[in-house]
């Protein structure tokens, strides 16, 4: 479960659901509307005032072991009417859960850890491949997250071969797989939300479960921090049947 400090948010409820008569989603992959619906709405529960204003396109994984929604990735986007638009739904496959031993003999967490992140639009590749596992990473969006000081290696790509095959259940070393076909189209979309004014999230390592509890950066003066990006924002999240996100503070750190 996330963050036993986020707590309820009043005034939420001017964000309109998104119209039950609009048009299904473009690639469902199985998907019904009402999946869709529900899941808009247990967005919209996890996401402050401030971050669903400041973000054009919205990316749910859950990465429960089971129930209705576990392993799979629905795509929204935010109408100029504030509502939420369902793109996609496909499935994924989040981390193992386990600690394993790399190529390099290095103990390594397959988790993917829960929070709210950013992509990073200096590391965006139509190929690439894990130093660390030696595997293809077509398509490979990596968060823009910082642990120890280093940039972490926690990226949505592309599944070849055997990790394709996976997708639905629990499967890789951390990373958020989809098919190839279904990477290529997210990495497009999100390439074309570029923008000079995306917020950038508060970051914490002090919890390994936890990396950004959805707080954005604000100056001093408590006026919010701008940078040029992808306006872009991930929810990872363990909701499988049961809602475990509660509501955002909406507060934020001074930088």
């Amino acid at each position: 479960m996330l963050a036993a400090a986020w707590l309820g948010v009043n005034g939420f409820a001017q964000t309109a659901l998104a119209d039950q008569t609009q048009q299904p989603a473009a690639q469902t992959d199985g998907a019904e509307n009402s999946d869709f619906d529900r899941i808009e709405k247990h967005l919209q529960q996890a996401l402050s005032p401030e971050l669903f204003n400041n973000f054009a396109l919205f990316i749910y994984v859950d990465k429960a072991a089971g129930g209705s929604y576990a392993q799979r990735m629905f795509v929204f986007q935010r109408t100029e009417d504030g509502q939420l638009e369902p793109l996609y739904g496909w499935p994924v496959s989040t981390g193992t859960e386990k600690i394993q031993t790399d190529l390099h003999g290095r103990l390594q967490s397959s988790q993917t850890p829960m929070g709210f992140y950013e992509l990073d639009p200096e590391r965006f590749y139509t190929q690439h491949r894990s130093y660390e596992w030696n595997e293809p990473m077509p398509y490979a969006m990596f968060f823009s997250w910082h642990a120890r000081g280093h940039d972490t290696g926690l990226a949505i790509h592309g599944a070849e071969g055997p990790s394709a095959d996976r997708l639905g259940r629990r499967a890789s070393e951390g990373c958020i797989h989809l098919s190839i076909e279904n990477a290529q189209t997210l990495h497009d979309l999100v390439q074309s939300k570029t923008s000079d004014r995306v917020p950038a999230l508060v970051y914490s390592n002090e919890n390994s479960d936890i990396s950004s509890a959805g707080f954005l950066q604000h100056d001093a003066d408590g006026n919010l921090q701008f940078k040029t990006g992808y306006s872009v924002l991930v929810l990872v999240d363990d909701f499988g049947e049961e809602v475990t996100v509660g509501l955002n503070t909406g507060r934020s750190a001074a930088q």
